[in-house]
């Protein structure tokens, strides 16, 4: 087997699996997670989504850090990076919706962590907790994660679109 196939092949194999598990982790974080600290006590629950939440981010931190590489680098190597490729293919323009997608959700995350944060010092603040505030970063947290969720499926679905159409290159 050429070695330049392998890497090639390895490469997307890491794309796609990172990906599994930030689409994968997101469902389980929004759907499961969710309900389960819905159903506990609201300390308990409170905790739960305390713990879980960070541990989760920085593994999709990571996995979202691998995706982008792996995409621009797989992307370079095939010579999609081209005026020509990018503006005159349909290939290319769903690249480029892919790069908009990643570029919202990290933005979407990013937002995420710093109400994390937010979240973490009310909780942990001396005295009654603000209700309020903590649950109106709650329901944004919410609606973050579930647009980039539902940004991940279009992202998915315009991967499915570039192997239907095939690299111009």
């Amino acid at each position: 087997m050429d070695s330049m196939l392998i890497i090639t092949t390895t490469i997307g194999w890491i794309h796609i699996m990172a990906v599994a598990v930030v689409i994968g982790g997101s469902y389980f974080m929004n759907f499961i997670i969710k309900k389960v600290a819905k159903d506990m006590p609201v300390p308990e629950g409170g905790q739960l989504k305390k713990k879980v939440g960070p541990l989760f981010g920085q593994l999709a931190g990571i996995m979202t850090l691998l995706i982008i590489v792996t995409g621009v680098v797989r992307s370079v190597g095939m010579g999609l990076f081209t005026r020509s490729v990018l503006i005159e293919t349909g290939y290319g323009n769903l690249l480029i919706a892919k790069l908009i997608i990643t570029t919202i959700i990290v933005l979407n995350s990013v937002l995420m962590t710093r109400n994390g944060i937010k979240l973490a010092a009310l909780t942990s603040a001396e005295g009654q907790p603000d209700r309020d505030a903590i649950g109106s970063i709650s329901k944004q947290q919410d609606e973050l994660s579930m647009t980039s969720l539902a940004l991940a499926a279009v992202a998915v679905a315009c991967a499915v679109a570039m192997r239907m159409i095939g690299s111009p290159v």
